[in-house]
């Protein structure tokens, strides 16, 4: 959300931004042929445009011959777009530049965040490609964000997306290449994998936030009355989560593989339509660390019907139905982040991080599990030979839920060997009297203390033995 800050916890700790609330008018029916910059596609189901006057992002979703578009249009941070948080978090392009001291910075400093549509003061993304298929029912968009904040500062980067229909469902595989001149090293951010915003009929949000993912376990709906953005950042065990109407009839957000989502509502409900102040948000959400040089790809997937088509849309097309503690860090991250540590980069084959800090520690993303399914986790690992004999490392998980709640009393130590070659270790997790029922997430410490010149190669964090 672009505007106001707002700071949600839930398993995790996130930054995320919200719009402020503009002036509303009331909905009229909005024609395709209105928009002469719009490029759609549609499979009599569904049809979806892109506009080339937004940076090429997704600023129309409509029941096919209905004329109703159900995403929120109003400025050049809404849409349905690519949206990431980085470094610094006083952002100008250069030294002595000040075109990112904008209006739109009320609480001071405002990060690196280029988005697709455009920036704060009205001005376009540029699209560099924009190929449509009708047969196959495809979009590719290749563009070139501005930073939001700024005053026309393109981004030294760019994004692309491939964008097909499949029934009621927009699929978008989205990529982000970065090419920053500034190549430090910046922690990680809260993204958003999208920024989705709709129009005022949608401020009902549901999703399933339970420990029985995928068993048709009641759903779970939040209050969007009172204050803006409520209820802010949520867990979403199943990975999704939908703004619908009084009639239960909306809009839904999948992104596999994550489990936290934020929304809200600004403005007053009702039938406002995509010029409108009035707006519903949902983004789904992971704490990633973006290189000055990374190649960051995710999918989605935006879903019109009734709640329960929504849903069953993503049983029929999730792939998750194990636990989602899994990761082998051969080409990415795998969504962890460190904290008293750094790393070379993108893992190649294994992550390696190097061990020079006090308490250097490895967080999971947001992950959703039952103790008893899994009592032991296995690390596959190799350390340095100059941290000495006798280390110990550390496994945390969090069993709160509301929060990164990391403490020695929810943590399994054991002993590691430091000569440069991988061992696979088996962590009994069980043998903890606090690892007992829901889980939501863990932290690896590799070692108490680090030394100059340390380093641990990470393989793999799994439940599966291999």
């Amino acid at each position: 959300m672009r505007g106001e800050r707002v700071v949600a916890v839930v398993v995790v700790v996130l930054v995320s931004y919200g719009v402020g609330l503009r002036d509303v008018h009331m909905w009229r029916r909005e024609s395709v042929d209105e928009t002469p910059n719009l490029t759609t596609i549609d499979n009599g189901i569904v049809s979806v445009g892109v506009d080339s006057n937004r940076g090429g992002s997704i600023t129309y979703f409509s029941v096919s011959h209905r004329n109703e578009n159900v995403i929120n249009v109003y400025d050049m941070g809404r849409e349905v777009q690519m949206s990431f948080y980085g470094g610094p978090d006083d952002y100008e392009p250069s030294a002595n530049s000040d075109r990112c001291k904008s209006k739109w910075r009320p609480q001071g400093n405002w990060p690196w965040n280029p988005i697709g549509a455009g920036d704060v003061s009205g001005n376009s993304g540029e699209v560099l490609d924009l190929q449509k298929d009708d047969e196959t029912h495809e979009i590719y968009v290749k563009s070139r964000p501005l930073q939001w904040s700024c005053q026309m500062v393109p981004c030294e980067c760019t994004f692309e997306k491939l964008i097909s229909l499949d029934g009621p469902a927009v699929n978008v595989h989205a990529k982000l290449v970065n090419n920053r001149s500034d190549h430090t090293s910046y922690p990680a951010h809260g993204q958003e994998l999208p920024a989705v915003y709709t129009t005022g009929s949608f401020y009902r949000i549901f999703t399933y936030n339970g420990t029985k993912p995928f068993t048709h376990d009641e759903l779970t709906e939040f209050n969007t009355t009172g204050k803006i953005w409520t209820p802010g950042q949520f867990l979403a065990t199943e990975s999704w989560a939908a703004l619908v109407n009084d009639s239960l009839w909306g809009l839904g957000v999948f992104q596999p593989y994550t489990n936290l989502i934020t929304g809200g509502f600004a403005g007053p409900h009702g039938n406002y339509g995509p010029h409108s102040g009035s707006t519903g948000y949902l983004a789904p959400n992971q704490i990633e660390i973006l290189d000055y040089n990374i190649i960051y790809q995710f999918n989605f997937s935006i879903i019109l019907g009734s709640l329960q088509e929504i849903r069953q849309y993503v049983y029929d097309k999730s792939s998750r139905r194990q636990s989602c503690l899994d990761y082998a860090f051969t080409i990415d991250r795998e969504h962890f982040r460190y904290e008293n540590a750094a790393d070379a980069g993108q893992p190649k084959g294994s992550w390696h991080i190097f061990l020079e800090q006090n308490d250097p520690q490895i967080i999971g993303p947001a992950c959703v599990w039952m103790a008893e399914d899994h009592p032991t986790l296995y690390i596959n690992a190799s350390y340095s030979t100059n941290l000495g004999p006798n280390n110990t490392a550390q496994v945390f998980f969090n069993a709160d839920g509301r929060g990164a709640q990391f403490d020695e009393q929810h943590s399994v130590s054991f002993p590691i060997q430091t000569d440069n070659h991988f061992h696979q270790y088996a962590v009994d997790l069980s043998s903890s009297l606090y690892y007992k029922g829901a889980m939501y997430g863990i932290r690896f410490d590799p070692v108490p203390s680090g030394k100059a010149g340390a380093y641990v190669e990470i393989a793999k964090i799994s439940v599966r033995l291999r």
